[in-house]
């Protein structure tokens, strides 16, 4: 298994106790620079998982290019 922990050592599996949770399904709060695909509540029984994947790598890549434009270290 893979553990994950955010600001202050909350571990990411403690986060979701309650359940999993994400803005967008690509990023959680408290966890920095932590990018996921297919993320929580992302699934689609309507559509093509391709465009909410497609859709999902813009808005990380949007978000390296802030990081990167304004000499950041988290987002």
């Amino acid at each position: 298994p893979q553990y994950v922990y955010g600001r202050g050592g909350q571990s990411l599996a403690d986060s979701w106790r309650s359940g999993p949770h994400a803005y967008l399904g690509a990023t959680v709060s408290g966890f920095p620079n932590l990018f996921l695909l297919i993320g929580p509540n992302t699934g689609l029984g309507h559509n093509s998982m391709i465009y909410m994947i497609e859709s999902q790598i813009t808005y990380i890549l949007d978000c390296l290019r802030t990081i990167d434009r304004r000499n950041l270290r988290a987002v």
